[in-house]
């Protein structure tokens, strides 16, 4: 895996993208639980994973910037 240097004050911001991210996928799954309409249940959860794909884009972006650093404080 390739590696890629990230400045700490956007990690930083990634980690928040990440928490807040984490939060609204909980919130829109207690809703599509709640509601009864299939279609609008269906709408939601396509939008729950929309926001999964986002988790996965920044949680690769921080393991890069991790490997990155991991292998700077090999030298």
């Amino acid at each position: 895996m390739s590696s890629y240097e990230l400045p700490p004050r956007l990690i930083s911001k990634i980690e928040q993208v990440i928490n807040h991210d984490m939060q609204v996928v909980e919130l829109l799954a207690e809703i599509a639980h709640e509601i009864d309409h299939p279609y609008l249940r269906a709408i939601i959860t396509s939008i729950i994973g929309d926001e999964n794909g986002h988790l996965r884009l920044f949680a690769l972006l921080l393991a890069l910037a991790s490997d990155n650093n991991t292998f700077k404080n090999r030298r």
